[in-house]
């Protein structure tokens, strides 16, 4: 399907996809309001009148709505395939995109991007170091605030199922793998030495065919145009008047 899709016209395939109708979600968070009394203009509020009567709470609202595809992706950037689906860009973010990036976003004063695994691009062993560096530059040591940070990062990096090294064994003995010309050469003595030999031989049998051309060359100037290559030549020599009886 995908090599048929790279040969679809970009006009075919919106014309095709653009009415197809899809979910659009729409989140609304929950919502705090505190309700103030209401007093007459001209009124004086009474003495036991509170600031508020209390806190209403609105819950989350969901609301799912069909939308053509053209509303909601931009159809003329194909962005890729997962398996026998294509990928658009979306044209503005919805509540399922929103959710998907909490763990990307950091919102303080300001929304700025967060990295949910900031640990992940050093290793146990820099951990440690980062660990034992920080100890030494802080004044007093380490608190136990950050004692228990650097455990809890020290024991989801050694949780983790993805490994920081991996071991290849090629299940083979006839294989062998470099990466930049060795040191030792991966031949045995008695094969490099056999090599040697069959570069010599090549090497004697191109010296031969030249001069094999020479000698050809030679017999041209001549004027001897036979075949050298005849293995056996009979000549008869005598009197051509020859009589030969068949019966």
């Amino acid at each position: 399907m995908q090599a048929i899709w790279d040969h679809e016209p970009p006009d075919q395939r919106f014309f095709r996809l653009y009415q197809v109708q899809v979910p659009d979600i729409t989140y609304t968070p929950s919502l705090q309001v505190t309700l103030y009394p209401i007093y007459m203009a001209g009124t004086n509020p009474p003495a036991d009148a509170t600031t508020s009567v209390g806190v209403v709470t609105i819950p989350d609202q969901v609301q799912v709505t069909d939308k053509s595809l053209v509303e909601v992706a931009d159809l003329d950037n194909l962005l890729g395939y997962k398996g026998n689906y294509m990928i658009f860009p979306l044209k503005k973010n919805n509540g399922i995109t929103l959710y998907m990036m909490q763990d990307y976003i950091e919102i303080d004063e300001v929304a700025h991007l967060h990295d949910p695994d900031e640990f992940g691009q050093y290793t146990t062993e820099e951990l440690v170091q980062i660990m034992k560096c920080y100890h030494k530059e802080t004044p007093g040591g380490l608190s136990e605030d950050d004692q228990q940070k650097f455990k809890d990062v020290l024991i989801k990096r050694l949780t983790n199922p993805r490994r920081e090294k991996d071991e290849i064994v090629v299940p083979t003995d006839s294989l062998y793998i470099e990466a930049l010309p060795g040191k030792h050469p991966i031949l045995e003595d008695f094969k490099l030495i056999h090599r040697a030999v069959d570069v010599k031989n090549v090497q004697a049998e191109v010296r031969h065919s030249e001069l094999e051309n020479i000698r050809l060359a030679a017999r041209v100037l001549k004027g001897e145009y036979e075949d050298p290559d005849i293995d056996k030549k009979i000549v008869v020599q005598g009197d051509p008047n020859v009589d030969i009886q068949t019966d």
